[in-house]
């Protein structure tokens, strides 16, 4: 382990950075891009509109800490089934497709007219316009140089670069929310883990220097009674070479915060019953070593947008069912998204020995992703429904699904129950220290 961690150290030192991009191809951003580095331009067909800005309202509904459906009034164009499966195979992400099969008789993706309906404020598209003629990927692809508040990489040139603008996109300066985790039996039994989140972006703020810690993350177990008391406080690096990430864990048992050994990777989740990595927190996040990353291209799909059912539709319990999420509360759109491919590399071990990422064009989100075992047989399919925060304005979750395709089993995490609510804040300076950390456990 202690070999293993120098040799990552030597790549980051010594690793090439990797190259901007140039002027001309920069000035497309805001003309036939937007600003995010999407194509502005709706698609052939018809089912992609254009981009014109997103939506920034406030329905009448709204009230702040949660979002109401500002679409609540439409309703699906189409419904895809396992008997059309074939006909709509295009639009479908692997896991998609192991889903319609393994549940031919109730597991369907309704798909409703797309909202492009992404947006962030205006600083945060300057800042992307600059990074993308001055961000740099350093050390391997470990080290993110001379970015700072948006997404560094809008024209990426391979698959590292992508995951780090989702890594990277806007959330926020700092959130508090409940990140509840229900773990689900085949027959559709619950478990329920509360789980409270203070998360702090100093990437976002416009007074953080370059580099150092992007994201700090607090997470505390409210129920059950017999998990009180865990918590974890883990650090996410820019620049490794600055400043190292790291995580700090307390259980019910102990009295104190002690470091982790091992930083991400395929580490059990808190909380999730197995049926997902450390690594998996939010879609994907700490180090990225262990995989080669290629970008494959771009393809039109059916991904989770919108999905204002979930996040603002009642109690977790009744949106549980066996198999899956209940079908009436979630939501579909046809959007383009880039597909990034992550092989472990040799000698290297990792459970997920292959994974594939659909990133949303628009928002730089991981919106579905699909999860290979050993054999390279399709494992697990992991889906991100996610709502706009209008009045931010930014792309929030509302619920990450990790689908078992193998035992019937899944994780939801990310739920709002009723009453719960985020609050955009920032936080006080110690507020993610391991001692307040322990405090907020007791």
């Amino acid at each position: 382990m202690k070999f293993a961690s120098l040799f990552l150290w030597l790549l980051i030192l010594a690793g090439p950075a990797m190259a901007k991009v140039s002027e001309e191809e920069a000035a497309a951003l805001g003309q036939t891009l937007t600003p995010m580095g999407a194509e502005r331009a709706g698609n052939a067909k018809g089912d992609i509109p254009e981009w014109n800005g997103g939506y920034q309202g406030r329905p009448p509904c709204f009230r702040s800490g949660r979002y109401c459906d500002p679409f609540a009034d439409d309703e699906p164009l189409y419904t895809i089934t396992a008997a059309l499966a074939p006909e709509f195979g295009e639009k479908l992400s692997a896991g998609q497709r192991a889903m319609l099969a393994k549940y031919p008789d109730s597991y369907k993706i309704p798909v409703y007219r797309s909202h492009r309906s992404f947006a962030n404020p205006p600083r945060i598209y300057e800042a992307v316009r600059k990074n993308a003629l001055e961000a740099e990927l350093a050390g391997y692809g470990e080290t993110v140089l001379n970015a700072r508040l948006g997404v560094p990489f809008p024209l990426p040139k391979d698959g590292l670069e992508a995951i780090w603008n989702h890594r990277l996109r806007y959330q926020g300066t700092g959130q508090k929310r409940w990140n509840n985790q229900v773990a689900v039996t085949a027959s559709g039994s619950p478990t329920i883990v509360r789980i409270q989140e203070h998360v702090d972006f100093p990437y976002a703020r416009e007074t953080e220097q370059r580099g150092g810690i992007y994201r700090r993350l607090i997470q505390v177990v409210n129920a059950p009674e017999w998990l009180l008391g865990s918590a974890k406080l883990i650090h996410y690096s820019l620049d490794p070479r600055r400043e190292a990430g790291g995580a700090w864990v307390t259980t019910p048992d102990t009295s104190f915060m002690r470091k982790a050994r091992s930083f991400g990777y395929d580490n059990p989740g808190i909380g999730s019953d197995g049926l997902r990595t450390a690594d998996q927190t939010d879609s994907f996040s700490g180090p990225s070593d262990r995989y080669i990353w290629r970008i494959v291209g771009k393809r039109e799909i059916a991904v989770p947008y919108n999905s204002y059912r979930i996040h603002d539709g009642g109690s977790i319990r009744e949106l549980i069912r066996p198999g899956h999420l209940d079908l009436s509360r979630v939501r579909y759109e046809i959007h383009r998204v880039w597909v990034v491919d992550a092989f472990v590399k040799p000698g290297q071990i990792h459970q997920y020995k292959r994974r594939t990422f659909y990133l949303d064009e628009d928002s730089w989100q991981i919106l579905l992703v699909d999860l290979y075992d050993a054999r390279d047989e399709l494992w697990r399919s992991q889906e991100v429904h996610t709502v706009m925060a209008y009045d931010q304005p930014l792309m929030m979750t509302a619920a990450d699904v990790v689908y078992d395709l193998k035992n019937g089993r899944y994780l939801v995490q990310g739920l709002s129950d009723e009453g719960d609510e985020t609050a955009f804040t920032e936080f006080e300076q110690g507020h993610f220290s391991s001692a307040n950390v322990r405090g907020l456990a007791d």
